[in-house]
């Protein structure tokens, strides 16, 4: 990425708002809504590279087996674990219990309307969250042990983190599934008897899915649109917004069981004539209503009695269409991640950054070279660092394209990606102008998501929203999480840009720009750390996660080509 790239990254580093997404972030880079400005983006590793910029690896090949706990590809079913594999979660419905004491499994109501908890952490049901845990917390039943700490705080990850973070994300949603589910029994008027029948219908579709094949229930369940579907389910008010956002069940449960097998026929939504498989595909017959009628291998839609629409063919691991009115979803070579241009839930509904882009279309996307781009920052990220690619691939689910501003249709406008803690998994980004630049963007956002997961997981710190701390990559205060975000985010880009600058195998010109780099994140994290170790916002899991932060910092700087400062102190203190 060139010094003038300017970006506008949403701002994945600030606590998420209740709907999951993170307030957009300006055009000043860092974090996750990343604009240029030079000392945040320094440099450019392409220097004598081939296609996109990025010098291919030396060796060539590898690295496509999927670490444990990997997603299917797209429209596959291979997710890793048993769906009641994680403290024994299950998709089914709970049984038994009184109001005011859940049956096991079973999540509190929410209150109100029926919105979860601040994203930041609170808990559902209105209970407030427990402890913050200390020492002891670490290594507790689904928590990570200190070895794993240690290499989280590192930015890296074993196979099992990688798991751990995995059973993380859906345990997390399996409570917002089954918060969704609690708060219609206990508003039984929120919406009217027939919309609720049909839930319930695709309810129970769903539980006779998971007792088939849980592990099929469970990759399309965790698939990042499914997450933004919840959080705007569990926000919307009572009626008819409640009412559009519980017809989505219907496609979410029958794309589980077509991958799940078995017999069902269902009558589906089909807004504007099309109907969305979360996970697969599209459908696309111009129906209002469309009848889905699974047996054996395959599958069939039909309106007012008569067929219409593709066949689907339900293949071991995935679901693919055949004949007109169907598009699937586009696999990124060499991963199990999918473009996501399809799915009516992909991004936030008022847009990502500050100027609220939205999701790019299939006309919008056909043209831009994702793929080719998509295999030249693959390609870097294995050449330099096998382990951090595995991460990458392992984590991620799909690649949301944002739509370029009018005003920047020829190529001209910002660079924007972001995470949302509501859909891990998904990187939301505009093209971005190389495979060096796509890659880094791969790398920031995937540690958004670690970093979030774990610490639903653990709780890192009990701060609030408040904006109080400067750091290098942003010229407005942030607030506690959003440094620690940024700077968790900064030092693995550190850590990828130190190891591109030793790789013998790359061109000199791109070891040479990849060293920019580094020391440039360097610098900012070595600025930001501080803030961190004197704050007393940590909990004890936190500083023992902080200071292996500040440990892998000093042990980067010994390969910069400039002395960085590291434990000064902050020159704002603990609050400004």
């Amino acid at each position: 990425m060139t010094p003038d790239d300017t970006r506008a990254r949403p701002d994945p580093d600030t606590p998420a708002r209740p709907d999951g997404q993170r307030p957009a972030r300006g055009p000043e880079g860092g974090a996750s809504a990343r604009q240029g400005t030079g000392a945040g983006e320094a440099g450019s590793a392409e220097g004598g590279a081939p296609a996109d910029g990025v010098p291919g690896p030396a060796g060539g090949g590898g690295g496509d087996d999927p670490a444990p706990g990997r997603p299917a590809p797209c429209g596959g079913s291979g997710a890793h674990n048993d769906a009641r594999g994680v403290r024994g979660e299950s998709v089914v419905r709970p049984r038994g219990g009184g109001d005011d004491d859940p049956a096991p499994g079973r999540p509190a109501s929410y209150g109100g309307s029926g919105a979860p908890d601040d994203a930041r952490g609170g808990r559902p049901g209105g209970r407030p969250a427990p402890p913050h845990p200390g020492a002891a917390g670490v290594g507790g039943p689904g928590r990570p042990g200190a070895e794993a700490l240690a290499r989280l705080a590192c930015t890296r990850s074993a196979p099992g983190d990688v798991a751990l973070l995995l059973d993380g994300a859906h345990s997390r949603r399996l409570v917002l599934l089954k918060s969704l589910l609690t708060r219609l029994e206990r508003r039984p008027d929120a919406v009217p008897a027939d919309v609720r029948e049909r839930f319930e219908a695709h309810w129970r579709l769903l539980e006779r899915a998971e007792a088939q094949h849980p592990r099929a229930v469970r990759d399309t369940l965790g698939y990042p649109s499914v997450g933004t579907w919840l959080t705007r389910a569990l926000t919307a008010p009572d009626g008819d917004a409640l009412a559009r956002c519980l017809g989505h069940l219907g496609p979410l449960a029958a794309a589980a069981a077509l991958r799940a097998g078995g017999r069902f026929a269902l009558d589906l939504p089909a807004p504007g004539g099309r109907l969305v498989l979360p996970a697969t595909g599209l459908v696309e017959t111009g129906a209002p209503v469309l009848r889905l009628t699974a047996h054996g291998r395959g599958a069939h839609l039909t309106s007012g009695g008569r067929r219409t629409g593709p066949v689907l063919l339900r293949l071991p691991g995935r679901v693919l269409g055949a004949g007109a009115g169907w598009r699937g979803l586009r696999r990124l070579p060499g991963s199990a991640a999918c473009l996501d241009d399809l799915d009516p839930y992909r991004a936030p509904a008022e847009g990502v950054g500050s100027a609220a882009l939205l999701a790019a279309s299939p006309a919008e996307t056909g043209g831009e070279p994702w793929g080719r781009r998509w295999r030249g920052a693959l390609a870097l990220l294995r050449a330099v660092d096998r382990a951090r690619a595995a991460e990458v691939t392992a984590l991620l689910r799909c690649v949301v394209p944002l739509a370029r501003p009018a005003a920047a249709s020829g190529g001209t406008g910002p660079k924007v990606s972001a995470t949302f803690r509501a859909a891990p998994g998904a990187v939301f980004a505009t093209l971005p102008g190389t495979a060096a630049d796509l890659a880094e963007v791969l790398v920031h956002e995937t540690q958004h998501s670690k970093l979030s997961v774990l610490h639903d997981l653990l709780p890192l710190h009990g701060a609030g929203p408040r904006e109080a701390y400067r750091v290098a990559w942003r010229p407005d205060p942030r607030p506690f999480a959003g440094v620690l975000q940024g700077t968790y985010a900064h030092l693995a880009l550190a850590d990828f840009w130190a190891r591109a600058a030793l790789r013998r195998p790359l061109p000199a010109a791109a070891r040479r720009g990849a060293g920019t780099r580094r020391d440039s994140y360097l610098q900012q994290v070595a600025e930001a750390l501080p803030i961190l170790l004197e704050s007393a916002e940590l909990t004890a899991a936190g500083r023992e996660f902080v200071t292996g932060m500040h440990r892998h910092l000093a042990a980067l700087a010994r390969s910069g080509e400039r002395p960085v400062a590291i434990g000064a102190m902050s020159p704002f203190g603990d609050v400004r």
